[in-house]
């Protein structure tokens, strides 16, 4: 580049012509674009620079390249001088046409650099935007992982570790942030963009359409959080770190959590790490029946059937009752009982009603020796995975109430699949009848025998009981 062409390059830029830019872009709003309107109102030479601002401007949109090129105004420039040049006479006398060239050249030449400055302003903005996508893609993990101290601590914490570990168990498939663009150098990243599933990029326009309507500051400060993420060694167990804790976070942490792991003390950060560690790895071994083969699950149903046949031998009450029940449900008063052997507090919204009924002779619930005899079934694989789910972190090893927790998650699990096997069965009146609950069989045997036929017979019938509108007739 010239050195005429780089003085002009350092010189400031004329403030006007900043502000018509920026009214030509549509930034200016309120006081700022009445001034300014106003101004081209009163001043003409103002007008006339709006108007070579906005030619260069159309000539910008009609190219096809949205690279910036950093000699487009010198070129441009070097081009009309060069036909000046031309254009001169050799004799240094005076010529009719100097004038008119020389108010046509510097017409090109302030329409050029118009032009150029335009381009460029535009096109540090296209280059601007590719840079924050990277940005973009791991919003959250920016936005909720910027205390730098924090995230190395959870680098550094068996517990946490740990968890990560079982939830990659659980989802089949490492936790890591993603690389949809953020790998891609700058100039390649429209293209990058464009290869990206439909799925991909309408996750990646949601979190770039929020990060847009962030106040300026805020994406300083994200940038600044991004920029030293990448200037450290081991960024990209950084970054995981980040994005897990972000989803972590927002899924499993009580705002009281939050409070405590962020803004806390050294001690009172480790203790809430800790303690919202053991609750996820609660809540993830509850979940961890949906994996279990259907191996694993004959074993564990064969155990349970053991033990409540056991119980049926020893309580004669409890037979009489069964068998009565067995008459109209079949094997579906055998699971009805075993589920209350489990006695589980809060039954899922898929199990079946009749599961969640409660008779007057529930069954003894079962003991912690009874599950634990479960292990003696289980196979060398299922072994492993239920050490995986009672583990509390590699250096204090299985933890019972976990474990516990994992096997009556198990166990549940072993029903429910039994049941959801007896459910492709239609319900006949009477097992309708046996399905509902004391209180509702009792609204029901109040009834004359048309009406009871009547409402028994719909196929409704076992969800509706004291919340009709009909009353039994006294």
């Amino acid at each position: 580049m010239s050195t005429d062409a780089s003085a002009a390059k350092d010189q400031p830029v004329d403030p006007d012509v900043e502000q018509l830019v920026a009214y030509l872009d549509g930034e200016l709003h309120g006081t700022e674009r009445d001034a300014i309107e106003q101004r081209l109102l009163d001043e003409e030479p103002l007008r006339l620079q709006l108007q070579e601002l906005q030619a260069g401007w159309d000539w910008l949109d009609q190219l096809p390249d949205p690279v910036p090129d950093e000699k487009l105004v010198e070129s441009t420039l070097e081009l009309v001088v060069s036909d000046l040049a031309k254009q001169s006479p050799v004799e240094k006398r005076p010529s009719i046409l100097r004038g008119p060239l020389l108010a046509i050249g510097l017409c090109l030449i302030t329409a050029g650099a118009a032009f150029g400055f335009v381009r460029y302003q535009k096109n540090a903005r296209v280059n601007q935007d590719l840079a924050d996508l990277t940005i973009a893609e791991h919003l959250d993990a920016y936005l909720y992982g910027s205390d730098s101290r924090l995230m190395r601590d959870l680098m550094a914490n068996p517990a946490f570790t740990t968890m990560v570990s079982r939830l990659e168990e659980v989802r089949g498939s490492r936790i890591t942030a993603s690389e949809l663009i953020c790998n891609t150098p700058v100039e390649k990243r429209a293209d990058a963009i464009a290869k990206l599933t439909v799925d991909q990029r309408s996750s990646l326009e949601s979190r770039w359409d929020y990060f847009k309507r962030l106040p300026p500051e805020s994406k300083d400060e994200l940038r600044e959080t991004a920029d030293s993420v990448q200037d450290q060694n081991d960024r990209k167990q950084l970054l995981d770190t980040m994005v897990i804790y972000a989803n972590w976070r927002e899924t499993s942490l009580s705002s009281e959590m939050r409070d405590q792991i962020e803004g806390g003390d050294p001690k009172t950060r480790r203790t809430a790490i800790e303690e919202a560690v053991k609750l996820t790895l609660q809540k993830i071994s509850q979940g961890s029946g949906k994996l279990l083969e259907d191996e694993t699950v004959d074993s564990i149903f064969g155990v349970l059937q053991d033990l409540f046949f056991n119980r049926v031998a020893n309580d004669s009450r409890l037979k009489q009752r069964l068998e009565l029940e067995r008459r109209q449900l079949g094997e579906r008063a055998n699971l009805r009982y075993m589920y209350q052997m489990l006695n589980i507090k809060k039954p899922g919204g898929k199990t079946p009603r009749y599961l969640r009924s409660r008779s007057p002779s529930s069954v003894d619930p079962i003991t912690p020796d009874e599950l634990i005899s479960i292990t003696s079934e289980l196979d060398e694989q299922a072994l492993d995975d239920l050490r995986l789910f009672s583990l509390w972190s590699p250096f204090f090893g299985a933890d019972p109430v976990l474990e516990e927790m994992t096997l009556m998650a198990w166990a549940e699990e072993a029903l429910l699949r039994k049941a959801a096997a007896l459910e492709t069965k239609a319900d006949t009146p009477i097992e309708q009848y046996m399905g509902m609950d004391e209180k509702e069989r009792d609204y029901l045997d109040l009834l004359d025998p048309s009406e009871f036929k009547e409402r028994i017979s719909r196929p409704d019938a076992d969800s509706r009981g004291f919340g009709g509108s009909r009353r039994p007739r006294r």
